[in-house]
């Protein structure tokens, strides 16, 4: 079933307002991580950790980028379900989390997207929020 539009925000709607001061993120902390594991059916790992980095023994020059590729991760492996692999490792790590104090919950993609959108130098976003 397709989400219900109760509005749209475009940036010529925002010109006019002026910034009230610098934001700023304070008390950050890492409540979780995982990592996605290549497997027949949708598999995370949990705590997550970036691939090992090994630098090439000489200079290399890559390939432009061809095909599509994807920047929702989640979205592609779980597309009934984005969000569930953060909630997933959330309670994996500390079963008795309360998510009731927290305002905003996403992934970077979306993070991306935001920013992307208060970006006059790049193309136009769409984000999807689930009230």
């Amino acid at each position: 079933m397709a989400p219900h539009v109760i509005g749209t925000i475009s940036r010529s709607d925002l010109e006019h307002l002026k910034p009230s001061g610098a934001a700023n993120i304070t008390d950050l902390k890492c409540i979780s991580s995982y990592s996605w594991i290549d497997a027949p059916t949708p598999t995370i790992a949990v705590p997550g950790s970036p691939p090992l980095w090994s630098p090439p023994a000489t200079d290399v020059q890559l390939p432009k980028d061809s095909g599509l590729y994807s920047m929702a991760e989640n979205a592609v492996r779980l597309p009934g379900s984005p969000m569930a692999p953060i909630f997933r490792a959330t309670f994996t790590t500390n079963p008795s989390f309360d998510v009731r104090p927290i305002d905003v919950i996403s992934d970077r993609h979306n993070i991306r997207k935001l920013l992307s959108f208060i970006d006059p130098g790049s193309e136009g976003a769409k984000a999807s929020l689930s009230i």
